[in-house]
């Protein structure tokens, strides 16, 4: 072939190739193209990008295609220098899969009898660097599975199959599960996380010996105004407050409603103990406008582990419902900008063969502010600007 002709061709290619926006996508997988065993789900618009190696992370989303908004935030300097192949505990992600509590106790992130503080805290092979297995997937679902392993504060050893499914939700799904109707004016994905762990050593786990429990944590990017506002079940002042104090500009409580501001420049989290939790909540942000709402699988019969470090006087009374906001610590280091919107199930005492599940739903609507008026109104039951109004 004349060189000058496959120059030529090679020029066109190149100019033919879409090129997308920052803020996108398409642009958001274009830098993703270095993670080998990428997986891309999609019904019309709603788009999932996943990994199987990454633990059956979904990485980001979209409701309007290559061109649409990106939702999800991952550390892209991880995956640009290759070393989240390596270490995937930082990594973020829409939607990853942990397991609690993370200190007390029984805490899976400390070694027996270290003192429980940040200079002490590591990420155990399971959440770090165990690969999960491509099980199935067809266009719109992926399943996977994985052996893993922990051993706890007080050296009590867990031997866990964990088998995890990543579903695209249709527009009926959608409308069936939150009891709506979806105008043509907004634009919506959803997906739901279902995972499932059993009890695969030859040993009953019990209180005693220390319990464990599923964590979904999604991450996505914060804006000046984003606010999570989450319904209580019963009226309280006292949410568990994990990193620093917060005043009313950050956090208020108000009707039985929290309100957390969550901007991704001041390092915060917060937990909603079982007794107060309900099984949704949701996340706002004018800017992008976004309203973000999660629902998921919240016992009413089994405890929930308490994942304070240090000695705790009571282990299974703890948080159903966490959110964490980025921010700098005192060492300097950047945790995003980034936001966390986590769930989390109870836990039992599974004799060897037994399981416990959780599910984590995730719900990303786009649109003009009157018509996600609507949906907080019926959601949330608090309309947008009650929701402005919250935090100052």
């Amino acid at each position: 072939m004349n060189k000058f002709l496959f120059i030529g061709i090679i020029i066109l290619l190149v100019a033919c190739t879409p090129s997308y926006q920052k803020g996108t996508f398409g642009y958001e997988m274009s830098k993703l193209n270095n993670v080998e065993d990428l997986i891309l789900l999609q019904s019309g618009n709603s788009m999932l990008a996943i990994s199987a190696d990454l633990q059956g992370r979904v990485l980001v989303a979209s409701a309007n295609g290559y061109g649409g908004q990106v939702h999800g935030w991952y550390n892209d300097s991880l995956i640009e220098n290759g070393h989240y192949k390596n270490k995937y505990a930082n990594l973020g992600g829409a939607s990853r899969l942990w397991f609690g509590p993370e200190g007390g106790n029984y805490g899976l992130c400390f070694k027996n009898g270290e003192e429980q503080t940040k200079h002490n805290v590591f990420r155990p092979a399971a959440l770090d660097t165990a690969e999960y297995q491509l099980i199935s997937k067809d266009s719109v679902k992926a399943s996977f599975a994985a052996n893993l392993y922990f051993k706890n504060y007080q050296d009590f050893e867990f031997n866990i199959a964990v088998e995890r499914q990543i579903e695209l939700n249709s527009k009926a799904d959608i409308e069936k599960d939150l009891a709506i109707y979806l105008s043509d004016s907004i634009s919506c994905i959803s997906f739901s996380a279902m995972s499932k762990m059993t009890n695969a050593g030859q040993e009953l786990w019990t209180k005693e010996k220390g319990l464990i429990a599923l964590w979904e944590l999604s991450c996505f990017i914060p804006t000046r105004n984003s606010t999570v506002i989450i319904p209580l079940k019963h009226s309280t002042q006292e949410l568990t407050d994990y990193l620093s104090n917060l005043n009313d500009s950050r956090l208020s409580i108000v009707n039985n409603t929290a309100f957390f501001k969550v901007d991704g420049s001041y390092l915060s989290k917060i937990g909603i103990l079982k007794e107060f939790s309900k099984s949704m909540y949701g996340c706002y942000c004018p800017e992008k406008g976004l309203l973000t709402m999660v629902h998921y699988s919240l016992s009413d019969s089994l405890s929930y582990v308490n994942s304070l470090w240090g000695e705790q006087n009571a282990p299974y009374i703890g948080d159903a419902i966490n959110v964490f906001n980025g921010g700098v610590d005192e060492d300097g280091i950047v945790y995003g900008p980034m936001f966390e919107l986590e769930t989390s199930s109870g836990v039992s005492e599974l004799a060897p063969g037994e399981s416990l599940e959780h599910e984590h739903s995730i719900y990303l609507f786009e649109g003009e502010e009157a018509y996600l008026d609507s949906l907080s109104t019926q959601l949330l039951g608090l309309s947008l600007m009650e929701i402005k109004l919250a935090l100052p």
